[in-house]
């Protein structure tokens, strides 16, 4: 009897130190919002559904929740969801909940082109204090069916014929041409090429006695006011239309800021600027603004004509709510 006393007081010290073990362990890699409300960040990410067809929409949700003293970011470009195409994406403002804790939330309309069983890879969320180094939560993986729009036994799909043997003379024929007709387009887009690298680099040389003799806010509207008068999104080129709408502001914040912007990934422009004398709602806007770009430039992401014309707004927003005002 003694024997089995021992052994009961034995398993509940051991069963004790268990439990006073697992407190201190780290928690899971995938932090979710309803897990801990003690770290600094959490995450959570979902889809409305986990089985889809071929080119069926499917809506992606980035739940973030922070305090208020962090900054927290998706890292460019945006936001890679591995073989699905983000067709749509809306970063919603900042909210405040009831524990005074901030919520952040991204949607992704995607959808899949193959079938098969596709995964949405971890997404790694920056976060950092105002002086303090960067660092990662990553939100879970997900795993969704897309289904072939086709049946497996399809009987109107016919086997793709056989080659067309074109006769040899034809065929020597149309090798010299060709060679002829690719020979001629590269010496015109050898020509192009050169004649682009000696404009662009007067245009460069240009810019730098604007910069000199000019404040970058009066350049950089002047060139919004050039850029609109090209009327690039209503001809339907919209990523021509953001890559130069996005260049426009990263050299004005070249200029204004002094610190470097065009061969920067917009994380490290907006993880300087956070050290710069700008307030935090001016950063936020100049954040969406670039990683909403960064998106049509990257991600195939085709917003339509009123976003264009907001994004414009917002544009000259940033510059004129940034610029030095002289004393």
């Amino acid at each position: 009897m003694r024997s089995i006393s021992k052994t009961y007081k034995f398993g509940l010290l051991l069963f004790a130190a268990v439990i006073a073990i697992a407190c201190y362990l780290p928690g899971h890699a995938y932090s979710q919002v309803d897990d801990d409300f003690s770290d600094p960040v959490v995450v959570e990410a979902n889809v409305d559904k986990n089985k889809a067809t071929v080119g069926e929409p499917i809506f992606y949700r980035l739940t973030i929740v922070y305090d208020q003293e962090y900054h927290v970011e998706l890292p460019a470009q945006g936001s890679n969801l591995g073989e699905f195409e983000i067709k749509d994406y809306t970063r919603k403002d900042p909210v405040k909940l009831e524990d005074d804790r901030m919520e952040l939330v991204y949607e992704f309309e995607i959808a899949g082109y193959t079938a098969g069983i596709h995964k949405i890879h971890p997404l790694d969320v920056l976060y950092w204090k105002r002086d303090d180094e960067q660092d990662t939560i990553a939100t879970r993986e997900i795993s969704i069916e897309i289904e072939s729009l086709v049946g497996e036994n399809a009987e109107d799909i016919q086997d793709i014929k056989d080659p067309f043997e074109v006769p040899y003379p034809y065929l020597k024929l149309g090798l010299i041409i060709g060679g002829i007709v690719v020979s001629i387009l590269f010496l015109v887009l050898l020509s192009a090429f050169i004649i682009r690298k000696i404009r662009r680099k007067t245009d460069t040389d240009q810019n730098a006695i604007k910069v000199i003799s000019e404040p970058p806010h009066i350049i950089a509207l002047r060139e919004l006011d050039e850029l609109g008068l090209k009327k690039l999104f209503e001809k339907g080129l919209i990523k021509e239309y953001y890559i130069e709408l996005s260049e426009i502001i990263r050299r004005y914040i070249e200029h204004r800021f002094n610190i470097s912007t065009m061969e920067r990934t917009t994380y490290e422009i907006i993880r300087d600027l956070n050290r710069a004398d700008i307030i935090r709602e001016q950063l936020n806007e100049i954040s969406d603004f670039l990683y909403a770009s960064d998106l049509v430039k990257f991600a195939k992401v085709r917003p339509d004509t009123e976003t264009c014309k907001s994004d414009f707004v917002i544009a000259r927003k940033i510059i004129e709510t940034t610029m030095e005002i002289d004393s």
